[in-house]
Order: C-alpha cells, then structure tokens, then sequence
C-alpha cells in the first residue's frame, strides 16, 4: 500500500490523503453478477506530540468488478479522502481494513502544512511513475494562497521536452503523443520540473518518470530493442530485424518470437539482469556469464571465491536439475569473468 497527503489550515485544518491499494490485499465476494470488496478507512488525531489520539471520522469505500480476472488487476485501486480537522491536531493515525477479513494496515504521521505536487491518473493521485506515449501526463497542484503560478518542465538528461506556466489552481495536462521528441524517442527515464515562488523563496519539486515508447513506430526504440537480441541470433537475421519496415514490425516480432525456446518477457528480464550485473568490469550482454545467464537463467547456487591464495577469483554457477556446472575467472583481476569450465 502506498499513500502521501496534502495539507493546509486557515480557520480549520484541511487533509487530504491519497493512497492505493494492490487489488491482492482486498479480499472479495461474489454479489449477483459482480465481485465486490469493501475496506474502511478510519482516522484518529491528537493535539499532542505524545498521548492517545482520539477518534475523528470513518469512511467505507467499495471496489466493484464484473468478473473475476478484474479483481486479479495489476492496477490498484486508487482513492481519495478529504477530513476538515480542528487546527490544533499536531498527530494522525489511519487504519485501512478489509471488511470481508482481518487484513489491515496502519500508519501513523505528524501533520505538517505542505503543498506536495502530484503525479495523476483517471482523476486520482498516482505513485506509480511509469507512462506511455500515449498516456497525458497529468498533475494534481493543490491549491496554496502562498504560490501564484508554476513553471513545469520535462527533461531528458539535458534536452528540454516542453517548459509551460500554469496559474495555481489551474488543471495541468499534456498529451505525451504530441511530442515528436519522446514519440520518435526510446523508453527512458525523463525529470519532470516544477518551479514555484512560495513566500518570496524560489523552491523546485522533482519527480522522476520512466515513459515507454512504441516498439513498432519508433525507429530508435526499435534498433535499441532489436540490438539486444544479438546473443540468442544471427547476424543475418539480425539485419534484417532492423531493416524492417514500420508496418511490418509486428509481425515480425511475433514471427522471430515464436521460434524461440524462451519467451519476450522472461528473455528480456534476463537482459536486465545481465545490464545491471555483468556491466560494470565485464562485458555485459557479451560477457561469457551473460552468455550462460541467458541461456539458463538464474543459477540454483553462486559460489564466490575472491581472495584464495594463490588463485585468481573465481565464481562457481550450479544448476542443480540440469546436472550442470560453470566456472568462472577473473583473469586480468578487473571484474572481467572468463569461463573455463
């Protein structure tokens, strides 16, 4: 579960708190044609920084699904709750608990006046800073008597994607789609800037967001995602996956997919793994660990041995229900693993 809030006071303390659930805490029950769970929300507030709080307010909310698949949906379920509190509550404490078990959850947190920025998604506040192309990113500016206007920028490394001023209180949003520079871009990692003047004091919000880009129309996610392919191809094939015409891509990628023994997904989370770990000193995707990891997955056992004397550092692989057995060198004494056997 994961949540944040936003707060401010003037003759009574306003909270707001955003928050969702994963659908695998919520346990549900069959209703006519529907699914349905049903958790509560329940607050309580001090006034002081230490003692018992005191209960303030309870909310019931209710997810309802057609079928059963939906109530397995990866996309949580996202919510809102608004409270009016006396302006000397310094303390909260907020119970989640599903109505049809005992799970529950609990958080506790000293209540300070804050103007957060948020990500949002379908009308809801959003934790979640993976978007699409065609995803609009949007952003939830709650309002602050202290702040004018916002300057919004997105940034890849030191490209500048868009840069806008909007009045607080204004709605933002901006269609990724219109971008030729992310749409003809590769899946990446961009900085979303938001600059305001609170109290005469130029202040910076920064969120980090990871776009995905279309395999099939953009050229240069293509050649990315294509170039990754070469341990488990051939050359030949290779060329001719990256000279594939736009509207013939699909296809294609079904086509080369359909004759492996591995699947997209479990192949290409093999790549992550293999980028992350066998980089920095090795060879990566080249390195003859890659090589074995991508071909046999993750070893049932990894022995390491650094500092034998008089050996060279080596690591051993088991896969224990493949009866087989990889040793690896450290040759030059850089973090460059060679199998030998």
């Amino acid at each position: 579960m994961r949540g944040d809030y936003f707060y401010s006071s003037d003759s009574l303390g306003h909270l707001e708190i955003f928050y969702e659930i994963p659908r695998s805490s919520l346990i549900f029950t069959k209703e006519g044609e529907d699914f349905v769970a049903r958790y509560e929300c329940a607050l309580w507030i001090s006034p002081e920084k230490r003692g018992d709080f005191s209960f303030h307010q309870k909310i019931r909310k209710e997810v309802r699904c057609s079928n059963y698949e939906e109530t397995k949906a990866e996309e949580p379920e996202a919510g809102r709750l608004f409270f009016s509190l006396p302006r000397n509550t310094i303390r909260c404490l907020l119970t989640f608990a599903c109505l049809n078990s005992d799970l529950s959850a609990t958080t506790q947190f000293s209540l300070t006046e804050k103007s957060e920025i948020f990500l949002q998604r379908g009308g809801n506040v959003t934790f979640r800073e993976t978007l699409s192309y065609s995803d609009t990113l949007s952003l939830y500016l709650p309002p602050n008597p202290h702040i004018t206007s916002y300057e919004i920028t997105l940034k890849r490394k030191k490209n500048e994607i868009f840069r806008k001023v909007i009045s607080a209180g204004a709605l933002f949003s901006y269609p990724l789609i219109n971008s030729s520079a992310i749409f003809n871009d590769t899946s990446g990692f961009y900085t979303l800037e938001i600059t305001y003047q609170k109290e005469g004091k130029r202040e910076k919000k920064e969120i980090l967001i990871f776009i995905n880009v279309s395999l099939f129309l953009s050229d240069r996610e293509w050649q990315r995602k294509v170039s990754l392919l070469f341990p488990i191809t051939t050359d030949e094939e290779l060329r001719r996956l990256k000279f594939t015409q736009k509207e013939e891509r699909q296809s294609a990628w079904q086509d080369f997919w359909e004759k492996q023994e591995i699947s997209e997904e479990e192949y290409f989370s093999r790549v992550d793994y293999c980028l992350k770990n066998f980089s920095i000193g090795d060879k990566g995707l080249a390195s003859d660990r890659a090589k074995i990891y991508l071909k046999y997955g993750q070893p049932d056992t990894i022995e390491e041995y650094p500092y034998e004397t008089g050996r060279k550092p080596y690591i051993i692989w088991r896969y224990y229900n493949l009866g087989l057995v990889f040793t690896f060198v450290d040759l030059k004494g850089i973090g460059e693993y060679v199998l030998v056997k």
